[in-house]
């Protein structure tokens, strides 16, 4: 039974006008590590399942 830490601050990388195409190259990226996993490849806990793509969503 965990606790919940509630808020928490996030530092983030001031991109400008380049934000969008990062953010667009991590989801190809994390894309692709989903695929390798629905192939058969074992990841990490903070990718498998798709987890890091989906907090990637939630942006």
């Amino acid at each position: 039974m965990g606790l919940d830490p509630g808020p928490r601050a996030v530092l983030v990388p001031d991109l400008g006008d380049e934000l969008a195409g990062a953010v667009g190259r991590l989801e190809r990226l994390l894309l692709s590590l989903r695929a390798a996993e629905r192939a058969g490849a074992t990841l990490p806990e903070p990718l498998a399942d798709g987890a890091a793509l989906a907090a990637l969503r939630r942006l």
